[in-house]
This record gives C-alpha cells, structure tokens and sequence, in this order.
C-alpha cells in the first residue's frame, strides 16, 4: 500500500525509554511517540523577562515496511505571533570513507570483496572490486561495484593516492546517498594475490575507515548536557528543511529552537506547529 500519514512518527529522543519531553535532548530516538502536543516547559516569570534560549531535539520517522516518502520537507506550519521564535535546525554531511590497499605493489591479481550494511533494513550485500594493474581502473571497477547496490547509485570512488606502496580510494556518497548516515563498509574476503611473503594477514592489507559520519537522516546526535546548550555544527534559522526521499524506516532528528526575547509577555497557548509532507508517488 502506499505511503500514509499514519506511517509517520514523530518520537522523543533521549534513549528508547525517554518518554520525558524535558529529556528529550538528543542522543538515541525513544520508543515513545510525542503525546501532549508539548515539547518545552512552561517558563518562569523571571525566564521571561530575562530572556532564554534552548534546545530540543525530536525524531521524525517513517514506519512503512516498504514505501518511501518523496519530495519530502519538514517545516514550520504556524507558530503564534509575539511568543516565543521557534526554528529548525539540522547537522548536514555527506558521508565519506576511505578504503586503503597495503603492499599495493606486491599484488599480482585478484579480487576483494567488501559488505555493505543497512542496519534500517537489516540487509548485508557483498559486492566484489577486481583488481587491475592500473589503480585507476581499480577505483572504476570499485565505483561500478557499489554503486550497482540499490540507492547507492550516486556513489563515487576517487583514487587520492597511489604513492609508495599503498593505494587510498576515497568513497564518497552522493545524491542520493548523500546527507545520510551509513555503517562503515567491511571487508568479507580478501582474494589479492600477492608476490611471495606480502600479505601474512589478509585483513591487514584492506582497511576501511570513516572520514566523516552522514548527516541527518538515520544519525543519532549527540545528547546535550542541559537543555540551553547549544547543539555543535547544527544549522538554525530554518522554517522548513528538504529531506528529499525519506525511505522506509528512514529517521532523522530534528532539532528545535526557542528563542524567548527578554521581556516577553505571557501568551496564553503559545506554541508551534511542525510538519512533514511529501509524495507518495513520483
């Protein structure tokens, strides 16, 4: 059946059993659904005339077993005049990997075989890069490879260096693989073959490491140590954010500010509201 509004979830954070709208401050997405139409605390009179600004950090979901939302945003629908300013903030990387080969000039042929993991969808796929004299080739045959993997189409590999004896592929995923969160690859089997004595450990000679961590959807941020301390590398003054396809079991934190001017009044109901829309179809 196609995508609904009842698949889509919008959750506390701050740990699977965090059900506390005052806790939810990032880190792990809850098992609880937001209840009560409230996120922030009501403020004190000194609060506000002071002023005050602080965070929470809330998890969108989509619990489709199959469909995806396309052309999907979250945004501000309203929020009341004179209160309290909310916006939208979001912590964007594209992902990116580095893929090392060790005694690059002993090898002679072969192959090696890499996995890559969702852990949304809970699938493994293997896929196999052939080996070629050329490095170049290699990153060619590598990019052919992974970018064959459903929605990794829009990955690219570059070959950085070739110096000395060893090869370093950068992975980078782009498009759209890109502003997402994705498990390290791993290595499944190394079948290189190489002159006498160069590669005692296979798993030595085809390393992998993370660059850096995509970024928002399916990351889990960092949980702050109190409700006014601003989230790292997060971009506010955003009334609406593009998501592009968010797939099934997709998540991606969204975090809120409140910026409470000093001297503000009391308003009775003050609040926002935030939504997410998107097609069911393209």
């Amino acid at each position: 059946m196609p995508i609904s509004a009842s698949d889509i979830s919008y959750l506390y954070s701050g740990g699977n059993a965090n059900y506390d709208p005052d806790l939810s401050l990032g880190g792990d997405v809850s098992s609880y659904m937001i209840t009560g139409n409230r996120i922030f605390n009501d403020l004190s009179a000194d609060q506000a005339e002071t002023g005050r600004t602080d965070y929470r950090c809330i998890y969108i979901s989509n619990d489709n077993a199959t469909q995806s939302l396309y052309e999907a945003n979250i945004f501000i629908n309203s929020q009341v005049t004179g209160g309290a300013n909310v916006t939208l903030g979001f912590y964007e990387e594209d992902e990116k990997q580095n893929v090392i080969l060790s005694n690059a000039s002993k090898i002679t042929g072969g192959s090696f075989t890499l996995i890559y993991t969702d852990v949304y969808l809970g699938t493994t796929t293997p896929f196999v890069v052939n080996y070629n004299a050329n490095p170049s080739i290699i990153a060619s045959n590598f990019q052919t490879a992974i970018s064959a993997i459903t929605n990794l189409d829009d990955v690219t590999v570059t070959l950085v260096s070739s110096a000395g004896d060893t090869y370093l592929f950068e992975v980078n995923y782009l498009g759209g693989a890109g502003k997402r969160y994705h498990e390290a690859l791993t290595l499944q089997t190394n079948n290189l073959t190489y002159s006498s004595g160069a590669c005692a450990i296979p798993a030595d000679c085809v390393t992998i490491t993370k660059v850096t961590s995509g970024s928002p959807i399916n990351s889990i941020p960092d949980e702050l140590d109190a409700p006014t301390t601003a989230p790292a590398y997060v971009d506010f003054a955003l009334t609406s954010y593009s998501v592009g396809t968010f797939r099934n079991y997709d998540i991606i934190p969204v975090w809120i500010q409140r910026i409470v001017p000093a001297n503000t009044l009391a308003i009775e109901d003050d609040g926002v509201t935030i939504r997410m829309r998107g097609k069911a179809i393209v």
